[in-house]
């Protein structure tokens, strides 16, 4: 095997050189080190005008979105107090309003007694003047009546007595009458 081995390397040293394989890899060195220095300078200016704002770019966005996220987490809990305060002053406006519709309904309920305490006195006035009256009636009546027994008591006792009666006898004779009709 070592043979093999040493012929196999001076086969293969025939065949790759040492400084074969440099001016095979670098045939030129001059335009290598051209080519090189332009890559250089061309990496040079990518990172100067290129990567350089692209990057800032890049941080800035990246800032902005961090931004618009935070705030945009910021309005949604404002929002979401804002919600609850919504809630709490509804239902402060709900309990106000039926506070009011309740005072609304006993105010209602007052006003209603009232009328009808107004209705009932107005009646027992009109119930106790009307009584007053028909009593005021009935002793007209009762005076008219008596006036006119009295006329023609005088008809009956002048028709009977034939004879004129002085307003003395006249008024005696009407008080025994009226007292024995009583």
């Amino acid at each position: 095997m070592k043979i093999v081995n040493f012929l196999n390397m001076s086969v293969l040293d025939d065949i790759i050189n040492p400084d074969d394989i440099i001016h095979k890899i670098v045939p030129n060195f001059w335009a290598f080190l051209m080519q090189l220095l332009a890559f250089l300078v061309l990496v040079f200016i990518v990172i100067k005008f290129a990567y350089k704002p692209v990057n800032n770019y890049l941080v800035k966005r990246q800032e902005f979105v961090a931004n618009e996220l935070k705030d945009a987490k910021n309005k949604k809990q404002e929002a979401t107090a804002n919600l609850e305060l919504s809630k709490q002053e509804l239902n402060k406006i709900r309990s106000q309003a039926n506070d009011i519709i309740e005072k609304a309904k006993q105010d209602a309920i007052h006003t209603k007694d009232e009328i009808i305490d107004a209705a009932n006195q107005e009646v027992a006035r009109k119930q106790k003047q009307l009584e007053e009256e028909m009593a005021l009636e009935k002793l007209q009546a009762k005076e008219e009546i008596r006036n006119d027994i009295i006329d023609v008591a005088l008809l009956a006792s002048s028709s009977v007595l034939k004879r004129d009666i002085n307003d003395a006898d006249h008024q005696k004779l009407v008080d025994d009458f009226i007292d024995k009709l009583n």
